[in-house]
């Protein structure tokens, strides 16, 4: 046991057990450690001293805690913090797997993984920026892939460490500049006062290239260059360093490297809802046939006959869209709203059902989808199996159709799956659409 572990395991006696040394960052040095209070494995991150002397510990726990608050499957909740040794610390659950720039090590990503995981990462940048909570720091190393999904790690630490208590929007203290010079924003760089969320997207950007292109957009060989390159020049175009890379994620990914900040997505929920299309399935257009040649004569008739139907019952059929767009507006997405804050996720995907279900495509629930469904794509075996789903204390299945489904919106929680065919048994199993197969399949024998 090294001194400095042995020291940290003095300090914390009764608390944590440390074990060893597992990682170095800029900010912060990274220990294996035992909770022994919830008997776990936690990662225990001690700040370096020239950080941890420009913060009061009463400050960086207060907003550690606050960050604490977070809870969404992509990131990497914060769990606890405090000061030893003289030096202050945090503490995360300790994630087997690999982080990003492990990933990224291998070489370029294949296209279908990237997007998976990018996908994940801005999931969880879109749901802490609703909530006011900027990154400011997001890398590889910050991201970690557990079982083929990513989660942001450290969110908000530059913040805690560095931003000021109302704004939370400065980025240098005592010398140092808090991120990565191979991922900063422009704004950042300049040292603006205004940066916000969108130098995440930036950072993001940067990160989507390098994981899919395999080197980063710009050719700057030292740090001070590359800081003059993000101010200056101009990305090497994404479709140029991996020709082929589909045009749509060379796209989305060039837009968010945009120098000026008005020139990227409008916000991570936009830029959110760009994944959501790339990973929707395609309906090619159906070949159009042949018809025979109609009459002005018959069109004029047909014409009229439809507008004195529709006459007739406009009215009754106005009203009732009146009623369930106020509806949806007034009671539906207060309380998608309401279930959200307080993380009854699956509640609030089957009211958002319930609303699409009525009035398809309904813009008060736009800015809910990201936050309650997950596109998944669900196949048994054989086909055509009828799958539904229900919380597990519920009673109720909500019905998603017949396999197989692409890009079905499934509820981004642990849910009762159930799949029925004729002839078969009926397969009903407790999934999470984070790690649940694409593919079950049905045992023969059912009712027939």
């Amino acid at each position: 046991m090294s001194e400095q572990v042995g020291r940290l395991s003095d300090a914390l006696l009764g608390r944590y057990i440390v074990e060893r040394e597992i990682g170095v960052g800029g900010a912060a040095r990274v220990y294996s450690a035992w909770d022994v209070k919830h008997d776990r494995h936690v990662a225990l991150k001690v700040l370096r001293p020239e950080l941890g002397a420009s913060v009061t510990a009463e400050r960086f726990s207060r907003e550690v805690r606050l960050l604490g608050q977070l809870r969404h499957p992509n990131i990497l909740t914060l769990i606890d913090s405090g000061e030893a040794d003289q030096n202050l610390f945090y503490v995360m659950p300790y994630v087997e797997g690999e982080s990003l720039r492990d990933v990224m090590n291998k070489g370029p990503a294949p296209i279908g993984d990237a997007v998976r995981l990018l996908r994940d990462v801005v999931d969880a940048l879109a749901y802490a920026h609703r909530k006011g909570i900027v990154h400011r720091d997001v890398k590889p190393e910050n991201v970690l892939v557990d079982h083929r999904h990513a989660m942001v790690t450290d969110f908000g630490i530059a913040r805690a460490v560095g931003g000021d208590p109302d704004g939370g929007r400065r980025l240098t203290m005592a010398g140092r500049t808090l991120g990565s010079s191979n991922y900063m924003a422009p704004e950042q760089v300049a040292g603006s006062p205004d940066a916000d969320a969108r130098a995440d997207l930036y950072a993001f950007g940067v990160v989507a290239y390098e994981l899919v292109a395999g080197k980063l957009p710009y050719g700057a060989k030292n740090p001070a260059a590359m800081l003059a390159a993000h101010l200056n020049d101009a990305p090497i175009p994404l479709a140029q360093a991996r020709p082929d890379v589909p045009p749509p994620l060379a796209k989305l990914v060039m837009r968010c490297l945009e120098k000026n900040p008005g020139s990227r997505w409008k916000s991570t929920d936009e830029l959110l809802h760009a994944f959501e299309a790339l990973a929707a399935p395609e309906t090619p257009d159906a070949p159009r046939k042949p018809g025979r040649r109609i009459s002005p004569v018959a069109i004029a008739m047909g014409v009229f006959f439809v507008v004195a139907v529709a006459f007739g019952v406009w009215g009754v059929r106005a009203q009732r869209e009146l009623a369930a767009d106020r509806w949806a507006h007034t009671v539906a997405a207060p309380r998608i709203r309401h279930l959200l804050s307080v993380d009854s996720i699956y509640a609030a995907w089957r009211l958002t059902q319930e609303v699409e279900t009525q009035q398809p495509n309904q813009d008060a629930i736009t800015e809910f989808w990201p936050q309650v469904a997950a596109p998944v794509n669900l196949f048994s075996e054989p086909m055509g199996a009828r799958a539904s789903v229900r919380g597990p204390a519920d009673t109720e299945w909500v019905d998603l159709g017949a396999t197989p489904l692409q890009g079905a919106r499934f509820p981004r929680a642990v849910v009762r799956l159930r799949f029925e065919k004729l002839g078969f048994a009926t397969l009903d199993t407790l999934v999470d659409y984070r790690t649940m197969p694409t593919t079950f399949r049905l045992e023969s024998g059912g009712g027939r």
